[in-house]
């Protein structure tokens, strides 16, 4: 079958053993090139990634910005990342360009390669439905990829679903922590205007849903990952609380309240994420609940010979985002 090469977009500001697990997934997966933008230098990954093939790597630092279309640093994380990704896709010789974070893995049973090329010309852009990593125990210190993953609740299960989330429920979106939807691949070189998640409305009616290919998003690589990075939005956007979606904005307002006591916090991560036998197990009836056959190690020893990861979470937690 004929095959399609694609691309990956991501700009970074995470641990530097996560960043390199990340990028030797996605190079076995058999990605053409990452094209990598650190929001802030990271020398280990510099080291590792800088001459790499199949890897484009960017410190956006004053002078990348400067000679950026953009033309200056946009304030905010989000409008970093349109910036950057509109450049890529307008500019890209792949045949798709993907974006995600280096906290999302693509994962498919089928050959990525085939399941792009298959898409008829007139499909300009494909989507992938993100699911969520929960725990079905206590997490694993030594593993920040341990888990499972939660599916979006679809409408027919919308009741049962908040039923077994419980008291977590206020604080989900379709059982989801993070966001709804996904992430996109683009067409590169037609001049579609592009965002984090899709094309810029109006939405081109040029676009389908790839159902065989999910988006495995680790929102929070420990807990006190999860719990560092929702405080750091609260103290730097004070009017997030207000300017979220519901959920987030409730999770937002709950850990306000409880600034100051690390057990407390750790305790309603653990509400939302550590699934007890009984919710697991109603959900998994629904199909909400997956486990997949996903190594997010695999091509570490290939990609990067003599390069060692730790990936406890100890480890994870001694990197601190500004």
């Amino acid at each position: 079958m004929p095959k399609s090469q694609w691309d990956i977009v991501a700009l970074a500001q995470e641990a530097p053993d996560l960043i390199l697990a990340w990028a030797a997934y996605h190079l076995n997966l058999g990605v053409r090139r990452i094209n990598l933008f650190l929001d802030t230098s990271i020398p280990r990954v510099e080291a590792v990634l800088g001459n790499h093939p199949r890897v484009r790597l960017a410190v956006c630092d004053d002078a990348f910005w400067q000679n950026h279309p953009a033309g200056a640093r946009p304030p905010k994380q989000g409008p970093r990342q349109k910036a950057i990704l509109q450049d890529v896709v307008d500019h890209s010789t792949a045949d798709w360009v993907f974006h995600i974070d280096v906290d999302e893995f693509l994962w498919t049973p089928d050959d990525l390669d085939e399941l792009l090329a298959a898409q008829p010309p007139e499909i300009e852009h494909v989507a992938t439905r993100a699911q969520e990593r929960v725990y079905l125990g206590p997490p694993d210190p030594g593993n920040i990829f341990d888990g499972a993953f939660r599916v979006q609740t679809t409408r027919r299960y919308l009741e049962d679903a908040e039923a077994a989330d419980g008291a977590a429920t206020p604080y989900l979106q379709r059982g989801m922590t993070a966001y709804c939807g996904g992430k996109s691949a683009f067409r590169p070189r037609i001049g579609l205007a592009v965002g984090i998640h899709g094309p810029k409305p109006p939405k081109p009616a040029t676009g389908r849903l790839l159902d065989t290919l999910d988006l495995l998003h680790f929102d929070g690589l420990t807990p006190k990952h999860w719990v560092y990075k929702r405080l750091r939005l609260l103290r730097q956007q004070p009017n997030a609380r207000r300017n979220e979606t519901e959920h987030r904005q409730r999770q937002l307002l709950k850990m306000d309240t409880l600034q100051g006591d690390p057990e407390a916090l750790r305790e309603f991560y653990l509400l939302l994420k550590q699934y007890t036998p009984e919710r697991a197990g109603t959900l998994e009836a629904m199909g909400l609940l997956k486990t997949h056959a996903f190594d997010p190690t695999i091509g570490i020893a290939t990609e990067f010979p003599g390069v060692d990861l730790d990936l406890s979470m100890d480890a994870f937690d001694t990197f601190k985002i500004a």
